[in-house]
């Protein structure tokens, strides 16, 4: 019974220590901006002189690593890769070409005006189709977005929104999307995130319905720099066949160079 005690005193202090000291992106007391919403990107920025290693876990198996770094405090750029069955038994299945990020801040928010950004991103999420030539949930490809922060007696909130252009579809089948989101913190270390996709670039019957993606986040820091989301993705079940919403785990990392 000491051991059991000594072990759950232990466990008690550093989760204390962490929630003290813990200043990643999630939380009104957050360190740094949250770059994405749950799936598409916000206007945030990781700070100049900093770089970011994000891991997320999936169905299948599945793993994507992204590495990204701010040379200056207006520009972001990095790289992702991945593939499924990394966990598990069976052959992996790579994607085809690692995944590009790059973000170019154009407006800094200030009281009456939302942060503003530039960008393109071609990792999509989920399972990669060699024959399609695309993922589950396709990149939002070149991208604008916008991002608004606002404190009120519940803490703090963003409003996060955009406009992306998505290169996976076929030639016949692209034309311009948007996505609207936000962000609730909950207390000094987490938030809640809720993002819609309508999807309006992503027709296939064969791989989406008609009624959008809706997705659920839910952000901790536990450390300086460290980061760990819950997301629960396709709660309208827009996917082809789908028998339920995914589930995926992520961690992210940020620090200086």
């Amino acid at each position: 019974m000491k051991i059991k005690s000594a072990i759950f005193t232990v466990l008690l202090l550093v989760v204390s220590a962490s929630c003290v000291f813990a200043q990643g992106s999630a939380g009104s007391a957050a360190g740094f901006e949250s770059r994405y919403v749950v799936d598409m990107p916000t206007a945030g920025m990781l700070p100049d002189g900093s770089y970011s290693v994000d891991v997320l876990a999936f169905n299948s198996g599945g793993i994507t690593t992204t590495v990204q770094a701010a040379p200056f405090s207006w520009f972001n750029v990095g790289l992702s890769f991945g593939g499924t069955d990394i966990i598990g038994q069976g052959i992996v299945d790579w994607q085809d070409l690692p995944g590009f990020h790059a973000k170019i801040r154009i407006l800094n928010e200030t009281l009456t005006v939302p942060a503003l950004v530039l960008g393109l991103d071609t990792q999509g999420k989920g399972k990669y189709s060699a024959s399609a030539k695309r993922y589950q949930t396709q990149s939002a490809g070149v991208f604008l977005a916008a991002s608004k922060n606002f404190r009120w007696k519940l803490g703090t909130v963003a409003v996060h929104g955009g406009i992306n252009y998505s290169f996976e579809p076929v030639p016949s089948k692209r034309f311009l999307n948007f996505w609207g989101g936000a962000e609730q913190s909950l207390g000094d270390n987490a938030s809640i995130c809720l993002e819609f996709n309508p999807t309006l670039d992503d027709n296939l019957s064969a791989y989406t319905e008609t009624k959008g993606l809706l997705n659920l986040g839910l952000r901790w820091s536990l450390a300086y720099g460290l980061t760990i989301q819950f997301q629960v993705r396709d709660i309208l079940e827009n996917k082809t066949g789908s028998i339920g919403s995914d589930r995926t785990l992520g961690l992210e990392y940020i620090s200086y160079f």
